[in-house]
């Protein structure tokens, strides 16, 4: 006989969730890419995107950074022009929107392929409490 589940139950029912109080923003975005990708589990295809459910990350404003990397790590932009490099430092970015910087430090994480911006698509950020 084939026992199979019905097509209404998933295998995970769970949200993933992670708070970044003072913890590394560097070390909760190498987790969520993990699971963003679904190399935490045993059914992993580099081809096929998770039925999981969506990552969430709460407290980004309270998350810390080790060294100087506030003051010494740079962000570059080029525009293609002549004159068109832009620089910022992480320290703008964390104080303007630490969502921005926390989706940019995951973005250069995950292969880039077709399937990058739906991985993204399954990240919600919350800078304080989740809602």
């Amino acid at each position: 006989m084939n026992k199979q589940k019905p097509k209404n139950q998933t295998k995970n029912q769970t949200k993933n969730k992670f708070n970044a109080e003072n913890m590394s923003l560097g070390r909760i975005a190498s987790q969520v890419s993990l699971v963003l990708q679904n190399k935490n589990s045993a059914d992993y295809q580099p081809n096929k995107i998770s039925d999981n459910n969506p990552v969430v990350v709460f407290n980004l404003a309270k998350a810390k950074f080790t060294g100087q990397k506030l003051r010494d790590k740079k962000y570059y932009k080029y525009s293609g022009y002549p004159g068109g490099l832009k620089e910022k430092s992480t320290k703008e970015l964390f104080n303007k929107d630490p969502r921005k910087l926390f989706l940019l430090l995951i973005k250069n994480m995950l292969p880039k392929n077709r399937l990058q911006k739906k991985r993204l698509q399954k990240l919600k950020l919350f800078v304080n409490e989740e809602k």
